[in-house]
């Protein structure tokens, strides 16, 4: 699923179409004028139907191109299944392309405190202990 059908939405689902990593089984927008319209072959739906793609579509992971959504997804869906990409795509946002270290901590953190069954957490505990400054090599 991808979150957001304007046009970076577009733009992502355009770019994972070519890289055969994921298939997308529709939109999510909370822009009530775009559900039940297609972009680039895909169907919108509304947020409320996340749990009925999920669970219907067999859908795995939500793509979102928009920070807010996911931080909003953070603070409002916290149980839910795809909490953990949300934790995580935000770290990530923050660390790579915000640069901002303390930022993308807290949501490393979070993910590795409240998620550890997570598939990203190994990774978002190598990333917390680089942003946080341990010396990873002299551990070894």
């Amino acid at each position: 699923m991808v979150y957001g059908a304007g046009k970076a939405g577009a733009q992502i689902s355009e770019s994972l179409k070519k890289s055969n990593d994921y298939s997308i089984v529709g939109f999510i927008d909370d822009d009530k004028t775009k559900t039940s319209t297609i972009v680039n072959s895909i169907e919108v739906f509304g947020f409320d139907s996340i749990n009925e793609l999920i669970r219907d579509k067999s859908a795995k992971s939500l793509i979102l191109a928009i920070v807010k959504m996911l931080e909003f997804i953070v603070k409002e869906y916290s149980y839910e299944i795809l909490i953990d990409d949300a934790l995580y795509n935000l770290a990530k946002i923050f660390d790579y392309q915000y640069n901002n270290d303390e930022k993308a901590s807290e949501f490393y953190q979070e993910l590795i405190l409240n998620h550890e069954g997570s598939i990203y957490t190994s990774e978002a505990r190598e990333r917390f202990r680089l942003l946080r400054g341990d010396n990873l090599i002299e551990e070894l």
